[in-house]
């Protein structure tokens, strides 16, 4: 039962997926707000999907501590799940990402039209400088920047080397 439900999320997933960049297509071609603004819908989709298909809930905590002028948000990265929540938390987040994603067809042109910080993790320190360079530009902004310090998912009590 848990791989048909598996398997119809992925199904429904991508089917929004592809909806929603067709749908939101003239945000995307406004401005990087409007881009910001298709998020937050996709997001809360795809939470509805993993609720109704997947019968996963989640409890937010400490939304006091949420804050209304640009900070860093240093998040465990666990799942798909703590990629969505942020759009759906906070206005307009500047996530830093592996550039990989940025070469997906319709949802990597709304990360780059999103102007997320895109990073070469086989760059070195060049990447460093330029993921520095651009976060310190989107705080400017007035967005709030979404890390997950250890640079990819990693299993709940897992003990990662930060970067």
């Amino acid at each position: 039962m848990i791989f048909l439900r598996s398997l119809l999320f992925n199904v429904c997933f991508a089917a929004w997926a592809m909806i929603s960049s067709f749908l939101f297509a003239p945000l995307f071609l406004i401005s990087t707000r409007a881009a910001l603004m298709a998020g937050r819908p996709w997001a809360k989709g795809a939470l509805w999907l993993a609720r109704i298909i997947c019968g996963l809930t989640h409890e937010i905590r400490g939304r006091e501590h949420l804050q209304a002028a640009p900070v860093i948000y240093a998040s465990k990265h666990q799942s798909a799940w703590d990629t969505l929540i942020f759009l759906v938390l906070l206005d307009h987040p500047a996530y830093v990402l592996k550039r990989e994603l940025l070469k997906i067809p319709l949802w990597g042109w709304y990360l780059w039209r999103m102007k997320m910080i895109a990073i070469d993790r086989a760059s070195g320190a060049s990447s460093i400088k330029k993921m520095l360079r651009e976060a310190k530009h989107a705080l400017e902004s007035g967005r709030s920047l979404v890390i997950h310090p250890e640079g990819t998912r990693t299993a709940p009590g897992d003990a990662p080397r930060y970067h």
